[in-house]
């Protein structure tokens, strides 16, 4: 019985410790585009609100504002590109996001997949994003980002002429690992 109590509170503990993190959740818009030649995407997001009011007659509704201020600064390679016989592709994506200034950074790597919203070249997808490590107030950052994307594509040159991304994620940085009550 003593072993089972013992087992208890330690793992009561761990979770302490675990719970000892902070948690930042985001959502910023991203546009950006595509350097064929060197096979990177660079978007930039400035401050956003973005308001949803869930609604009785349409469901929700939601406005999305761009607010003045600084900027941050997503560089991502694509590889493992992939097109599928349905016209849909997968694809990797790892890179970084600069907050501000180059030491306020995350390094994420993920999967992601699109699809063609028409024959017009217009692709919507959507790519889930660990969050690998962090720079600066981020250090030792976790979590995951999810970007929920729309991109022009010119499809005899292959490569996207616009991206639009909104991105959502839940950023865990290490706080105080003391032991807490």
């Amino acid at each position: 019985m003593r072993s089972v109590v013992a087992c208890i509170a330690v793992a009561l503990c761990l979770a302490s410790v675990a719970l000892a993190q902070n948690r930042i959740d985001y959502a910023l818009e991203f546009n950006g585009e595509w350097n064929n030649q060197t096979g990177t995407i660079t978007s930039k997001a400035l401050s956003t609100t973005i308001k949803t009011l869930i609604d009785a007659t349409d469901g929700f509704t939601s406005t999305t504002s761009t607010l003045i201020g600084v900027a941050a600064i997503t560089t991502a390679s694509i590889t493992e590109y992939k097109t599928n016989g349905d016209g849909t592709a997968t694809y990797r994506q790892t890179g970084n996001i600069t907050f501000f200034s180059n030491d306020h950074m995350l390094f994420f790597d993920g999967y992601g997949t699109a699809e063609p919203l028409n024959t017009d070249g217009l692709f919507n997808g959507a790519a889930v994003l660990r969050i690998l490590n962090g720079a600066g107030a981020f250090s030792g950052a976790s979590g995951f980002l999810t970007n929920n994307l729309v991109a022009q594509v010119d499809p005899d040159q292959k490569q996207i002429l616009s991206y639009t991304n909104l991105q959502v994620a839940q950023v865990w940085i290490p706080g105080n690992l003391t032991m807490t009550q």
